[in-house]
């Protein structure tokens, strides 16, 4: 009997699969079935003219012969496309893409962007920043217009085909240079003049003999030396916004007793509340000192009366007439102040032992001297280190921990002019050269120079005052200065300028 024998012979199906490509990644894939479409057996991308741009096809797209253009895909199809930096402007299939816009000044990154020619010397399609310092609206790509300007314009705008449209001498919007703005106040020869913040310059406003200044929470704060007068007071406020309504927070008739006799004059600020000097009161009275108040007045107090030095005598700044606290300021720990007396000793005041910087805890306790030799000043502290006017030297100065403990002279900075206020910001130290009526700054590391920055303009008002201060906040500068008209009495303004 024959056996009959079963072959099993295997059956192959081939199936289509991306062979030879383990993990594909085109288009975001993993596998086989999520490729965009499968050439020769790898997964391709759906839109590359090299393997077709139909989903069904793996036929390339035929090459261009016109000059600059290159095959593309567009919507699922073979199309013409330009290589990186020329365009077709002038749609003529024949010629290709023809425009390099990374060079035509009349398709300049793009067709039909025009670079204009106004108030130019050379305008030019290419890479480069524009005049004046002002950044392209196309960065550094190439493709951007850039404008040569003559020396009153520059491109400031959008609209390239405007050329130099704006003037930087001018402009209030860009002032100086693009996007440099004068905040309300005119431009004259590129730089920014003083707005009246209050006070009226060509009439009598009431604002008199007014002192320090200090910015918090937007509002400007200051001292009226001569308090006298039912408007007037010790302390006010106005908003740094101008045109606003300025108002008294510490009244002439003083909390205490001080009366319409007391004189306040430097004022600072911790953050929170402000701190402010009434320098002396006549008759004599005790209220002569450091006072702390609120912004909206209340809580007005004497803060510090003086202290006492190792074996020396009792500095109490409520010792008659009290002509001493020439300057207080504030760091993160402590406040500062200085305390002097016009270079002498005079009748009736402490013992000359008690001249120099003294320093007590941000509340007031533990009150020491902290350097011996005093000078006429006006300091300003950060993080322990202390920028002061060396008035009767001409010199601004700046007095570390390191000077204070081992009692040795402080450092002088490069100044012009002669210096008789100070503040600073975070790169700059800022004074005024009252007799000059001149405004300088220097940098507080590595300064070689100084820099005068008066508006070209000149300053408004007759002699400028000591009291200003620098805003970081706004970027501005507010300062007083007394009116000049001949017809109305002597009273004072308050401006507001940008620093830079």
């Amino acid at each position: 009997m024959r056996r009959a024998f079963v072959v099993f012979i295997p059956l192959f199906v081939a199936f289509a699969a991306c062979v030879g490509a383990s993990t594909p990644t085109v288009d975001g894939g993993t596998d086989a079935t999520s490729c965009a479409k499968v050439c020769n057996e790898t997964c391709v991308s759906g839109n590359d003219p090299a393997t077709g741009c139909a989903a069904t096809s793996c036929d390339p797209c035929p090459a261009s012969t016109a000059p600059h253009a290159t095959a593309s895909c567009n919507a699922g199809a073979c199309a013409s496309g330009c290589e990186n930096g020329y365009a077709d402007c002038d749609k003529n299939a024949v010629n290709g893409c023809e425009t390099n816009v990374a060079s035509d000044t009349a398709n300049c990154g793009k067709c039909g962007n025009v670079c204009g020619t106004a108030n130019t010397t050379a305008v030019a399609c290419g890479t480069s920043a524009n005049d004046a310092g002002a950044a392209d609206a196309g960065g550094a790509q190439a493709g951007v217009c850039v404008f040569s300007c003559d020396g009153a314009h520059a491109h400031c705008g959008t609209d390239d085909s405007a050329g130099g449209e704006s003037n930087i001498g001018t402009d209030p919007n860009n002032c100086g240079a693009c996007g440099h703005s004068c905040g309300g106040g005119t431009c004259v020869g590129g730089y920014c003049q003083p707005v009246v913040l209050a006070g009226d310059p060509t009439a009598y406003s009431g604002l008199k003999s007014l002192y320090g200044l200090t910015v918090l929470g937007g509002y400007v704060y200051g001292t009226d030396w001569e308090a006298a007068g039912p408007n007037n007071g010790l302390v006010y406020k106005v908003s740094t916004t101008p045109g606003k309504a300025l108002s008294w927070i510490v009244g002439g008739a003083g909390d205490g007793g001080v009366g319409q006799t007391a004189s306040a004059d430097f004022i600072t600020n911790n953050g929170t509340d402000l701190t402010y000097v009434i320098y002396h009161a006549e008759p004599p009275k005790p209220e002569a000192g450091i006072w702390t108040v609120a912004t909206d007045g209340s809580n007005d107090k004497l803060a510090i009366a003086g202290g006492t030095t190792g074996g020396g005598p009792a500095c109490t700044l409520s010792s008659a007439y009290a002509y001493e606290v020439a300057g207080i300021a504030f760091d993160s720990s402590y406040i500062y102040w200085v305390r002097d007396t016009y270079g002498g000793c005079f009748p009736g005041t402490p013992s000359c032992q008690c001249q120099g910087i003294y320093r007590a805890n941000a509340d007031g306790s533990n009150v020491t001297q902290y350097f011996t030799s005093a000078w006429y000043t006006v300091p300003f502290a950060d993080s322990g280190t202390l920028y002061m006017v060396d008035y009767f030297n001409a010199k601004v100065v700046v007095a570390t921990s390191q000077t204070f403990t081992n009692n040795v002279p402080p450092t002088a900075l490069p100044v012009a002019g002669t210096p008789t206020s100070l503040q600073t910001d975070a790169n700059y130290v800022y004074w005024i050269d009252q007799g000059n009526k001149k405004f300088y700054r220097a940098k507080k590391i590595g300064a070689t120079t100084s820099d005068d920055i008066t508006p070209t303009a000149g300053m408004p008002g007759g002699t400028l005052a000591n009291a200003f201060v620098v805003d970081a906040t706004s970027n501005n500068i507010y300062f007083v200065s007394p009116n000049s008209s001949p017809n109305v009495a002597v009273t004072q303004e308050i401006y507001v300028m940008p620093k830079d």
